[in-house]
């Protein structure tokens, strides 16, 4: 109404609170806070830091472990590398050597102790990336590091422990194959080597077939026995002779050189388990008690894998490999007018081992191959060529031209002494 006053609504009023009361001097706000709040905001904070610790401490262990596992590796490795320096012939010096070695070696701390069983010795394959543990030539070591609580070694965690994880388990295996320095002959008769009217050279198959004024700088022979140079030898390379006095007479050699040991006999191969499980049936042969014979002009296709024949007979033909292959010899190989050839014409792809005393008898012929024949003989004669390698029990070459593959590694020459580990 005019003249008179207005009144503020009731919830607008301004309280003033009488003194003496509590909340005398102060305003109210209006809005009042949960009794409770600040118990929660702790709740919170503590599983909040127990999440950062967590991940803090899986951080710093995790980059213990990873430091422990590196060391770890670096020790196997030196401690193979040791080892193969006493192989082939002293095992036990190689194993002592390992340990002590990987005993050098720190591991989160602490020295590497390798048991006995942690050094196994064997041959390396190359093919099929095996150690051969049964072999009696071992020249390559497996060192197996272990750090587990089964052992009693494990590796200790530091913040990790206060989420319960106390100790990790690691262990890391490695193998090293040596190298010892020794010679390599890639055109080895053991016991005698006689050639007339033929020659001896090398060529590199990575560039294609062998042809004729091919490098001659490596095509060096070597015997332990009797070396005979007939009219017409051409050796291009060095002769590498045991016995006294020095090989004379041919028509041309690089140089005579004197072993001071003898060329290193390998093994006599052995078809092992492919004797009952083999390629053989790939070419329409019986897996045992296989007499190959191709008789027939033109080319014949044999697929990659590992053969096992009595005996092989090719004559007037051509036998072309389609993959890499593998013969195991328990008998002898005739090759007359006839061509066996590896995969891509490559000699490391066709690789012929006899087990026997049986020969190889290479008559105007070609041969793509490695052959090992350490208790047979090789014969060679007219215009024949065997490209790629020959270690036989004797070499005799009457004709045709043996040329050395250099893919396949020095010839005649010192390999350096050191070791690779391999896996």
């Amino acid at each position: 109404m005019p003249g008179s006053s207005r009144q503020l609504p009731p919830r607008l009023r301004a309280v003033r609170p009488s003194a003496g009361t509590p909340s005398a001097g102060r305003a109210l706000s209006g809005r009042a806070f949960p009794a409770r709040a600040g118990g929660t905001i702790l709740i919170y904070s503590v599983f909040a830091m127990v999440a950062m610790i967590g991940v803090a401490s899986l951080a710093v262990d995790l980059g213990r472990a990873q430091l422990a596992k590196t060391e770890m590796e670096c020790a196997v490795d030196a401690a193979g590398r040791a080892a193969t320096a006493y192989l082939p012939s002293d095992t036990a010096g190689a194993r002592s050597a390992a340990i002590a070695i990987a005993a050098a070696h720190t591991v989160a701390g602490q020295s590497l102790v390798l048991q006995s069983g942690d050094v196994v010795f064997g041959k390396w394959n190359s093919a099929t990336k095996v150690l051969d543990t049964t072999s009696a030539t071992p020249d390559a070591a497996r060192v197996t590091a272990v750090r587990t609580a089964a052992r009693g070694t494990p590796v200790p965690m530091t913040l990790a422990k206060s989420i319960g994880f106390t100790s990790l388990d690691l262990s890391f295996s490695a193998t090293v194959v040596g190298n010892t320095g020794t010679l390599a002959y890639g055109i080895l008769g053991l016991n005698s080597l006689s050639i007339s009217a033929a020659s001896t050279g090398t060529y590199d198959s990575t560039a294609g077939t062998f042809a004729t004024g091919a490098s001659s700088a490596d095509g060096d022979v070597a015997s332990n026995g009797t070396i005979t140079l007939g009219t017409g030898a051409s050796v291009g390379g060095t002769i590498y002779y045991k016995n006294n006095p020095a090989p004379s007479g041919g028509s041309y050699y690089a140089a005579r050189t004197k072993m001071s040991t003898a060329a290193a006999t390998p093994a006599t191969p052995s078809a092992g388990a492919y004797a009952a499980s083999n390629a053989n049936a790939g070419i329409g042969y019986p897996t045992t008690g296989a007499n190959v014979y191709f008789t027939t002009a033109g080319t014949s296709y044999a697929p990659g894998g590992t053969y096992v024949f009595d005996s092989v007979n090719v004559s007037g033909a051509t036998i072309q490999f389609t993959g890499p292959a593998v013969i195991y010899m328990n008998g002898s190989v005739s090759l007359s007018s006839a061509q066996m050839l590896a995969y891509q014409n490559k000699p490391a792809n066709l690789q012929i081992k006899f087990c026997t005393a049986s020969s190889l008898n290479v008559s105007a012929s070609t041969l793509y191959a490695v052959v090992t024949a350490p208790t047979a003989t090789v014969n060679m004669s007219g215009t024949s060529c065997l490209a790629g390698s020959v270690v036989a029990s004797g070499i005799s070459a009457s004709g045709g031209t043996i040329y050395y593959d250099a893919q396949l590694g020095p010839n005649g020459q010192a390999a350096a002494a050191g070791s690779t580990v391999v896996k």
